[in-house]
């Protein structure tokens, strides 16, 4: 997307706090159509509010930039170790790599469920150059989903190059990162609700102080109308 007048609306956008997300998602619509850019303003309204460990992951690319790039840094030396070959180079890039993870999940201050997911995102985003990208820019939207390479950046490496079979935990593994973004979307679709009707309330509200004024109003004028008649 391009950038607005004032600054890049993507990086507005997921700079803004999670109950905050679908105002601001809204005010910068709003800005991008009275800049004559409708189709970038109906790109950004599909965006829908990220889960907490992604909120997360963008709040500590705006808070701890240096240690993310160094997350980043260390995610592209694990990438050349395996290009390379060199287990000696692998073998650090990947102690590196869990030690820069585990700063920036410590300092999110998260619980327990949520630091996993974070940690799972941030080693997937940092081994992925696409991602990478956007974690450096504190715009993504979704968790990265870890692949067979990055998968490989939390483990020890072995001498042997064989690869073993899928376990019926990777499995249950796999089905439960299913239901866990479908409760993220849940949530989304409920705080998104949420705001919705708290706008609604607070338009019932002021329809209601209007109406009081309105009614205050006829009161007088009908007091003033009939101290006239009985004037005449």
């Amino acid at each position: 997307m391009a950038r607005s007048k004032t600054a890049d609306v993507l990086e507005q956008l997921y700079a803004a706090e999670p109950d905050e997300f679908v105002p601001e998602r809204k005010r910068l619509e709003r800005l991008l159509r009275d800049e004559g850019r409708p189709q970038e303003a109906a790109e950004l309204a599909k965006l829908r509010k990220p889960a907490l460990p992604v909120s997360a992951a963008n709040r500590l690319a705006r808070e701890r930039a240096d240690e993310v790039a160094k997350l980043v840094a260390a995610g592209e030396r694990l990438a050349s170790g395996h290009r390379s070959g060199d287990a000696e180079e692998l073998r650090g890039a990947q102690r590196e790599l869990t030690e820069r993870v585990a700063t920036l999940v410590r300092g999110a201050q998260l619980s327990g469920a949520m630091e996993q997911r974070l940690a799972t995102l941030l080693r997937a985003a940092a081994t992925d150059p696409d991602g990478a990208k956007l974690l450096r820019r504190g715009v993504l939207s979704e968790e990265v989903e870890p692949t067979a390479f990055d998968a490989l950046a939390g483990v020890k490496v072995a001498r042997s190059k064989r690869r073993p079979a899928a376990t019926g935990r990777e499995r249950s593994a796999a089905e439960a990162q299913k239901r866990r973004s479908r409760i993220d979307e849940l949530e989304r679709e409920v705080s998104e609700a949420k705001a919705v009707l708290r706008d609604a309330e607070r338009q019932v509200a002021a329809a209601e102080k209007e109406r009081d004024r309105a009614a205050r109003r006829v009161d007088q004028l009908t007091e003033q109308l009939d101290k006239a008649r009985t004037a005449v």
